[in-house]
């Protein structure tokens, strides 16, 4: 497979909270009055453990010329600080986009028209699949999609 373009998940892909802790109260989070630069405040101080292999083969993807994309369900507000967070913790990429929902996330996947997907939310990965893209959990072997592009 000839590997151009790939997008990237966020949360349980690329960065992982204590004990997923993003994902149990995304919901709450995505709802709440709080304000997003406090919430992603807290969350930068939780510092969120990056996925280092995943996060070496999309710097060496960016470095050799493709385009890299990290796409999120984070809510739009989210996008300026988890730029921020990844940039912090040495990730390289094209662009950052925070959705807010499965449905926007989606949308934008099939406008980039991305070569391998590497999510780790079941929905996305089933549509991607059925819609014929390369889509990946986190826990496959995704890796050998790459190493001989």
């Amino acid at each position: 497979m000839i590997i151009e373009k790939v997008v990237c998940d966020c949360d349980g892909t690329l960065l992982h909270a204590p004990n997923g802790i993003v994902k149990k109260i995304g919901k709450w989070i995505a709802k709440s009055k709080i304000p997003w630069p406090i919430i992603m405040t807290g969350l930068l101080i939780i510092n969120q453990r990056l996925d280092r292999k995943t996060a070496a083969i999309l710097n060496l993807l960016h470095f050799s010329g493709r385009q890299v994309d990290v796409l999120s369900t984070r809510p739009e507000q989210a996008e300026r600080y988890t730029e921020k967070c990844l940039k912090r913790q040495g990730v390289v990429f094209n662009s950052v986009k925070c959705v807010g929902s499965v449905e926007k996330k989606i949308e934008i996947i099939r406008s980039i028209g991305p070569d391998l997907i590497i999510d780790d939310d079941e929905e996305v990965v089933k549509i991607c699949r059925q819609e014929g893209y390369n889509a990946f959990f986190p826990s496959e072997n995704w890796v050998e999609e790459v190493i001989f592009c």
